[in-house]
């Protein structure tokens, strides 16, 4: 993959740590760490496609934050949707988290396992983001912290 780079808030060519890649059909998420133009440190994921042998971006979220609330499930999270694909990345804080589980009122529920402290969670359909809940799973199967999804979590132990 070649990657272009201009100004402050890009990548540097040589920095790009790939953390997590996840493929769902057609559809791929890169969850990255680099370092940007400025010196610091960042974390993004980035949603592609693949459309007629060629990789298309289909959306992502980038964040160059050093703390976030103790409380938070995560550094950080985003998403966006492709077509009927949704996708929902999380930079998970808590060391003990294996799963993480995404839930709606109406009783959809999403998850994935926690891989290097990244969640990337892909589904087709309908899923109420606004009002989901998300929730962090430890080995015994416990809910070690859960929180609102939108517009960013703001959990309880």
């Amino acid at each position: 993959m070649h990657l272009t780079t201009h100004g402050p808030d890009q990548a540097v060519e040589d920095s790009i740590e790939i953390v997590r890649l996840k493929q769902s059909g057609d559809h791929t998420v890169v969850a990255a760490l680099f370092t940007n133009g400025a010196g610091r440190q960042a974390r993004a994921m980035l949603g592609m496609r693949e459309i007629d042998g060629r990789w298309c971006g289909t959306g992502g979220f980038g964040d160059l934050s050093t703390s976030a609330p103790e409380a938070n499930v995560s550094w950080s999270s985003g998403g966006w949707s492709h077509g009927s694909r949704m996708v929902r990345g999380f930079w998970v804080r808590h060391p003990s988290a294996l799963v993480l589980r995404l839930t709606d009122p109406a009783g959809g529920v999403h998850e994935d396992n926690i891989e290097r402290g990244v969640a990337l969670v892909m589904w087709d359909g309908d899923f109420d983001q606004v009002h989901a809940r998300v929730e962090l799973i430890d080995a015994q199967g416990d809910v070690i912290k859960s929180g609102a999804v939108s517009p960013a979590p703001s959990l309880t132990d």
